[in-house]
């Protein structure tokens, strides 16, 4: 829909920081696309809203783990992680200044507190999933969505192979796209 009639189906102004915030936000959780004017909601938002009980519930964590932020601390600390260890996290990892450290580990242990409960730890001698990646019966599998082939499920080397001739396919297309666009969008 457009981003407009969007805004109005929420009662928010378009023009909005609260709106914009929320978008970008969404975008980030990759729940929406965005381009033309237009907000699109994603294959992994259909799952999410419409999908059997366990698709719901891994698309819901799929989400949450696109924000990598709040994976890689939930993976490292768990649910029940402190606003010392997040400050820590930020400092050390996400090389955060000092001064602000304190404000942002108030804030993101919000939102790991909210957004906590679509996240499960991974089994024992599992690796973290990341965005696409699953287990299915001990198989890890990735799906890439809304390719010019449909979506496709990475499962073996055959399906691995497919996918790589499409990256290929994607990349020559690249290569093809003039350069004075190009040129242009590093200018703007």
């Amino acid at each position: 829909m457009k981003r407009e009639s969007f805004a109005e189906a929420i009662e928010q102004s378009p023009k909005g920081g609260g709106f914009g915030l929320l978008v970008g936000s969404m975008g980030m959780y990759k729940l929406i696309e965005t381009g033309g004017g237009d907000i699109r909601y994603t294959e992994l938002a259909k799952l999410a809203l419409h999908g059997e009980p366990a698709e719901r519930l891994d698309a819901r964590e799929e989400a949450v783990r696109n924000v990598t932020l709040l994976a890689d601390i939930y993976d490292k600390f768990g649910a029940n992680v402190t606003e010392e260890q997040i400050r820590i996290f930020l400092r050390e990892k996400a090389i955060v200044e000092v001064s602000e450290a304190s404000e942002l580990a108030i804030a993101i242990g919000k939102l790991l507190k909210s957004n906590g409960q679509y996240l499960r730890p991974p089994k024992e001698g599992e690796k973290p999933l990341r965005g696409g990646e699953r287990m299915t019966d001990g198989i890890p599998t990735l799906q890439l969505r809304g390719t010019d082939y449909g979506d496709i499920t990475i499962t073996d080397e055959l399906s691995a192979d497919f996918a790589a001739k499409i990256i290929t396919q994607f990349k020559d297309k690249l290569r093809v796209t003039p350069k004075v666009s190009q040129e242009s969008q590093v200018e703007s």
